[in-house]
């Protein structure tokens, strides 16, 4: 099959027709993004669509054309493509038509129109399109066709895309027919010779038993299979697991790493910012900083309270001398001092002190005995006593008047006088030490933050190596792995003991056959029992050449793809590809992977290297069902190449010119920056002369409006 012409009119950007003509090797498209590549990409793949009940989209319209047209105007949006299949011209054409109303909207046709056209003996016979696309252009052949991106390349994925490639291009589909025949065979052979076995009055009880031992190891392995099939599952699924991890191991390692860094910095911040102490309003006032370099008031202010509290002394003692209350004053101060020297202030000594002096029987404030029951002694219970009641706000005393300092605002003044004498005051050097700490704290923890904002950094640029896995997923697979690892392992070694177990019981139930095969039937009898056996022979053989098919159709995909993959990575390194199936497996789900030379798996490879090796793999499938069917079917990629380099596209390009093969790629390689206009690009020319094929320009009409859509349109050029 080859692609000869495509008309895309009225379609998105595709403003009026627009026309390609395609030759039977590379073709070109090459455009910047927005330019209209997907746009053609999806005109041909709502061309090639059979939906049954397929409605008219005015999304597909030209806002162009349509702002062009007058009120009343008609149009038609149109794809259709002219191709060459089985020697003869085929076209397909799908299109609807639209009016422009009093609104300046379309009004849509509901029915799309669909048709299809055959040269047959020079004579063009109308058809139905969607007959046509459906006989040479069906679905299944559509997914080895068309590639939108790089994502969509591994085809062999899709567990549909390979069975159909097995049954429609291998003998596996004849197979299950006889399989099916010979499984109805062997069931009814059994049942014939069992009843024959009946009939043997001789030897039927010996036979009975075999048969019956036969079948109870049968049941036996049954269930072991059954058991075996659960555990290679099982095993499948967690290997599968540890395949993504191993892809991403070194990535969620470090992102680990990262994590354990972030949370250890973190909390260095938090022990740091628990030891500033930058409240230095409150501190002015509440440690006293505001005191600061005030000694000498603080003296002059000690004195003054002192003589104010003398004073204050004085004047309490001339109170009770004139009002005549000696007496009362007497049982206070029963000791009065000579030649009316006024005593100390009641909070001196203190009450420790006073208790001391009491315990050793001596005045320490002018260090002179005073024997228990001495007038000195009385003297120092007493002032005790007056202290110990002086600090109890609790207790009254009605005997005592009320002093002419009621509100004791001196003896305040006097506690804080010798709080700052007995305390030492902050010196100005340690508040300048202080807020140096506090501002070292700071600047430390902004250091840390530097390097915590750069590990966040490093961990988004680990997570573009694992572009589609959670970070979630990366840490939980992290923590899991030895999880799995285990539960594959004991898989595994239930998979050694079932296989072993079924080869012994295979094994008994061989003897028993060969136990049956020597009992003396007689010949009827013996004849079913034979035509029995040979039956599950037959059985067992169809099942080895059903494999040794698969194997071999298998096997020539990843040679045809190993081919390939050496032609579009010359001298560069490229690996080896390997397709791999579970030979014990019915599942029709392969996996290809790349190894090197000492078949060893090649982990993670470039995303460049992988779409080399799936286009690899689809050039084989493509060129196997062109020799199945006998039509060599072209390839449509939209940006296939997005992750290579300049370098490696030209090269992949020039490889695929040598490769026998329709193939139609959009892309935006050979573009380089517009020396003249800003902003814009334009086609490499000495670059472009080197490919040989066919290369079309398509790129945006200007001038346009960035936010009107109605002023866009694409301008199709073939430049060679």
């Amino acid at each position: 099959m080859k692609i000869i012409t495509i008309e895309i009119e009225n379609f998105r950007s595709y403003y009026g027709v627009c026309r390609f003509d395609f030759n039977s090797g590379l073709t070109l498209i090459i455009g910047d993004n927005g330019d209209g590549k997907t746009t053609f990409y999806e005109a041909l793949d709502w061309l090639l669509v059979t939906t049954l009940k397929e409605q008219a989209d005015g999304r597909y319209i030209s806002a162009k054309y349509l702002s062009e047209m007058s009120i009343g105007d008609s149009a038609s949006v149109r794809v259709t493509m002219r191709f060459e299949h089985d020697d003869s011209i085929k076209e397909v054409e799908k299109s609807f038509t639209f009016i422009k109303d009093t609104n300046e909207t379309a009004q849509i046709s509901d029915k799309i129109k669909f048709i299809g056209y055959e040269e047959i003996n020079s004579d063009r016979i109308l058809t139905d399109g969607k007959e046509l696309v459906q006989k040479y252009f069906d679905e299944i052949i559509r997914k080895y066709c068309f590639f939108k991106g790089e994502d969509e390349l591994d085809v062999l994925t899709d567990e549909s895309v390979v069975k159909t490639l097995l049954e429609r291009f291998s003998n596996i589909k004849d197979f299950d027919r006889y399989i099916e025949f010979v499984d109805y065979a062997v069931e009814e052979s059994e049942k014939v010779a069992k009843r024959e076995i009946k009939k043997d009055d001789k030897n039927n009880t010996e036979a009975e038993g075999i048969q019956q031992k036969t079948t109870d190891y049968q049941q036996d392995l049954n269930k072991l299979q059954n058991r075996l099939d659960t555990q290679k599952n099982e095993a499948d699924t967690y290997k599968k697991l540890i395949e993504g991890i191993e892809k991403n191991a070194e990535t969620a390692k470090h992102l680990y790493a990262c994590d354990e860094k972030i949370k250890e910095l973190e909390n260095k911040v938090k022990n740091i910012e628990q030891a500033i102490d930058d409240r230095y309003s409150i501190r002015l006032l509440d440690d006293k900083w505001i005191l600061c370099g005030l000694s000498d008031v603080l003296k002059i202010f000690s004195e003054k309270v002192h003589l104010a509290d003398k004073r204050k002394r004085e004047l309490e003692y001339e109170d009770k001398k004139q009002k005549g209350k000696l007496e009362a004053y007497g049982e206070v101060f029963p000791i009065i001092l000579k030649n009316g020297k006024i005593p100390l202030a009641k909070n001196i000594p203190d009450a420790k002190t006073m208790e001391e002096m009491i315990r050793d029987e001596c005045c320490k404030v002018c260090n002179r005995e005073a024997p228990k029951g001495s007038e000195a002694y009385k003297f120092m219970i007493s002032k005790l006593n007056e202290l110990l009641f002086s600090l109890d706000p609790t207790t009254t005393d009605t005997s005592i008047e009320q002093s002419i300092f009621p509100h004791d605002f001196i003896a305040g003044l006097f506690r804080q006088s010798i709080n700052f004498e007995t305390k030492k005051l902050i010196r100005l050097s340690d508040i300048k030490n202080a807020v140096s700490s506090n501002v070292g704290k700071k600047s430390e923890i902004d250091g840390i933050q530097r390097v915590i904002s750069e590990k966040k950094d490093e961990k988004v640029r680990l997570l573009a190596y694992a572009p589609n896995v959670s970070e979630v997923d990366l840490r939980n697979q992290y923590h899991e792995i030895m999880n799995w690892v285990e539960s594959k392992s004991k898989a595994e070694k239930e998979i050694l003991y079932l296989q072993n177990s079924i080869t012994k019981i295979t094994e008994k139930i061989d003897d028993l056959k060969q136990q049956l095969d020597r009992i003396p039937f007689n010949p009827v009898t013996g004849k079913y029992i034979k035509i029995h056996d040979l039956m599950v022979k037959i059985q067992k053989a169809f099942l080895l050449a059903k494999q040794r098919n698969l194997n071999e159709l298998l096997n020539l995909v990843e040679t045809r793809s190993n081919h390939y993959l050496l032609q579009l990575n010359k001298e560069d390194f490229h690996g080896i590809i390997k397709i791999e199936h579970d030979n014990n497996n019915d599942s029709k789900t392969v996996k290809t992977i790349l190894i090197d030379n000492r078949n060893m798996p090649i982990l993670d490879p470039n995303t460049a290297l992988k779409t080399t090796m799936n286009i690899s793999v689809l050039f084989a499938v493509s060129e196997i069902t062109s020799s199945k069917r006998r039509n060599n079917y072209p390839l449509i990629f939209d940006a296939p190449t997005s992750s290579f380099s300049d370098a490696k596209q030209i090269e992949f390009f020039k490889q695929i010119e040598g490769i026998d093969k329709q193939c139609i790629i959009c892309t935006k390689s050979f573009l380089e920056a517009d020396p003249n206009i800003q902003g814009r690009n334009r086609l490499d020319e000495l670059q472009i002369n080197e490919v040989k094929g066919t290369v079309y320009r398509i790129e945006k009409n200007r001038p346009f409006d960035e936010k009107d859509l109605s002023t866009i349109q694409t301008i199709v050029k073939k430049i060679k």
